[in-house]
């Protein structure tokens, strides 16, 4: 992520950058359970 905010800024949006990581977190998630769904249909 590139720091290009405030420290008002980014006082303010510390919350919403904990949701963005959250749903970093979740996709992440996806695309992992996604992969080994596949590599247990290969076997």
């Amino acid at each position: 992520m590139t720091s290009c905010f405030s420290r008002d800024e980014i006082e303010s949006g510390s919350s919403r950058i904990k949701i963005f990581m959250l749903v970093d977190g979740v996709l992440d998630d996806k695309s992992f359970n996604s992969s080994a769904n596949r590599a247990l249909l290969r076997l």
